[in-house]
């Protein structure tokens, strides 16, 4: 037991406070630690296993001085599983604009397939922004986590950050609502009660969807000022590389 000696030794000439503070330093790290997998249920963090790009059409202009586009639209799958079923997401960012006057702006992504429905999070649908009185403060996460069920997990992480960074870099107030709610469908309304001033702002979302069929939906956005007539601009979505390769696959 000489060894055990030698190690404890040092241990008991340590003042009690240093003690104290390694061992709360330690139930912290394990607290976080279990915060990560228990309370977030986040049991595996995965890849898309293909991410594309979605073209989009050129800008449109909004009646009464502005414009609307989709940049930075992709969508993103993991390999199906061994029932043949799969996750996508689809993200990107709004550029809206208004000369003058309030702009509001609504986005409904619907899923081609109507089988095809919008997955969950342990708590509530896989979509975001959530709806907000104050855009602004509303943080990207790190991940999405999705409740379902693959790689041996219930639940995943899954990156966004490659695709939106900021949910609006508008400098004066912007709140966003869901307007109701369908299975395979999920919308967004945008409001920036004093205009943009002519200046574009961003608009960020993602969504992420459950199926058992090749990835695919529609992007309608469309566009106001001040209550007038709407523009609107759309966006086909379809995952190119079919089917979705798995960890000892190639991809197409």
């Amino acid at each position: 037991m000489t060894w055990l000696k030698k190690i404890a030794e040092p241990v008991r000439r340590m003042p009690r406070a240093a003690l104290i503070t390694v061992g709360i330093g330690l139930l912290l790290s394990v607290m976080i630690f279990g915060l990560r997998f228990v309370d977030l249920g986040l049991s595996a963090e995965l890849d898309w296993a293909v991410t594309e790009t979605v073209e989009t059409p050129d800008p449109v202009g909004i009646p009464g001085g502005g414009s609307i586009d989709l940049a930075r639209t992709s969508v993103a799958s993991i390999a199906p599983t061994d029932r043949d079923e799969l996750i996508f997401r689809v993200s990107g960012v709004v550029v809206a604009s208004s000369d003058r006057g309030p702009l509001r702006v609504r986005c409904d992504i619907d899923a081609a397939d109507p089988e095809t429905t919008v997955a969950r999070t342990p708590k509530k649908r896989a979509a975001w922004p959530r709806p907000s009185e104050d855009l602004a403060i509303q943080e990207v996460p790190e991940l999405l986590v999705i409740s379902f069920s693959a790689d041996g997990a219930e639940t995943l992480g899954l990156e966004v950050r490659d695709s939106v960074r900021r949910y609006t870099d508008s400098a004066d107030l912007t709140t966003v609502i869901w307007d109701g709610f369908e299975e395979s469908s999920q919308n967004w309304v945008w409001e920036i009660p004093k205009g943009t001033r002519g200046v574009p702002v961003t608009l960020g979302y993602a969504v992420v969807f459950k199926t058992s069929e090749r990835p695919a939906a529609t992007i309608d956005c469309r566009a106001s000022i001040d209550g007038g007539r709407d523009a609107g601009i759309e966006a086909g979505v379809l995952q190119e590389t079919w089917p979705v390769p798995g960890e000892t696959e190639d991809a197409a």
